[in-house]
């Protein structure tokens, strides 16, 4: 028995810790691959929300189109006064609550890229509908734009990204280049747009825009 001791001692095996200059590589690479990795997956976030955003718009878009039909093939206005019928209640009525019977959840209303939603108060301080979403004033000007006025629904900006309800593009017969209230760049320096015709588009942000017939406006690309 005293003959196999010393023997096990040489069969052990040594164990040893890190180095220091090791666990510094070991550190090393990890943070160049979170450095990869991080903006990638920031990248896939924002792709995903853009994507919602974009869905949002086109159930709005179908909205407009479900209310022209009951409405004389008008576009709603911006806001206005409306009398009680079937579809809405009496009072005040910005462009998106006059759809909201057209609408399957209003939270379609929100951008998931912007985390400080708007909130709209009324008179006497109610609360409204919380929007995210900037409606063309030309169009919803003057009891609202009438679908057979549209001569380029490909080309007309109907709803663009905004927190103030409504975005000025210039008047056509103005010298003015700067939209008022121009379109927020929230999707990765860029912005989506509901056009005349149903179709959403992601454009890259500028300031300004370009007024060309009636109320037809193209965004100009930088």
């Amino acid at each position: 028995m005293s003959r196999a001791g010393p023997r096990r001692k040489e069969l052990r095996v040594k164990r040893r810790g890190f180095t220091l200059i090791e666990l510094l590589v070991v550190i090393a690479i990890i943070a160049i691959l979170a450095a990869i990795l991080f903006p990638v997956f920031a990248r896939a976030r924002e792709n995903a929300r853009k994507s919602t955003c974009q869905s949002n718009l086109k159930q709005l878009g179908l909205a407009f189109m479900q209310y022209a039909q009951d409405y004389d093939e008008r576009f709603p206005v911006c806001i206005g006064w409306t009398s009680y019928d079937d579809k809405v209640s009496k009072g005040w009525l910005y462009w998106y609550e006059r759809l909201e019977p057209y609408l399957k959840n209003t939270q379609i209303l929100w951008c998931p890229s912007d985390a400080d939603h708007t909130s709209i108060t009324g008179s006497g301080g109610t609360e409204g509908y919380v929007c995210d979403y900037a409606y063309n004033l030309y169009v919803g000007s003057n009891g609202g734009a009438s679908l057979a006025s549209m001569e380029n629904p490909v080309g007309t900006v109907l709803v663009t990204e905004r927190d103030n309800n409504y975005c000025r593009l210039p008047n056509p017969g103005s010298t003015e280049t700067a939209a008022y209230m121009p379109p927020l760049n929230r999707h990765s320096d860029g912005y989506n747009n509901l056009f005349g015709d149903g179709h959403v588009k992601w454009r890259k942000w500028t300031s300004t825009v370009t007024a060309t017939k009636d109320w037809h406006f193209e965004l100009q690309q930088p």
